[in-house]
């Protein structure tokens, strides 16, 4: 005798609960028309911020070019010698830049999408 040979007991599946939303208002805000589930909020957040951040890193590049002005190099010397903070500084500055110029487009056509698909999902159940 085998003891650890499935039943018919065992085998039959069994039916799952039903899913009851605790919150009235998800159930409310799906059937107004939002297909998204996305906040407007963060929609046009998401077509905006990438103009703001790529001027904010150009002033600040600019500013800081302006604060510690041009360092000559020594004679011999390919580079001149920067400050740790500077460097530091100009790192940041280049990886807020190419995150705006990699991830702005993506982020700006993903919210006008989203945008599009909220306000075609309110054209269609206005009378």
């Amino acid at each position: 005798m085998n003891d650890h040979a499935p039943t018919t007991e065992q085998s039959a599946p069994t039916n799952p609960p039903e899913f009851v939303p605790r919150d009235s208002s998800v159930v409310a805000q799906s059937s107004s028309g939002d297909k998204t589930g996305v906040p407007l909020k963060w929609i046009i957040l998401m077509i905006v911020w990438p103009v703001p951040m790529l001027l904010l890193s150009v002033v600040l590049y600019a500013l800081l070019a302006f604060m510690f002005g041009q360092v000559e190099p020594e004679e011999g010397a390919l580079f001149a010698d920067a400050s740790a903070f500077r460097v530091g500084m100009n790192v940041f500055l280049f990886l807020v830049g190419a995150a705006t110029v990699l991830l702005g487009p993506i982020s700006f056509v993903t919210g006008l999408v989203l945008l599009i698909m909220r306000l075609s999902g309110k054209a269609k159940q206005q009378p």
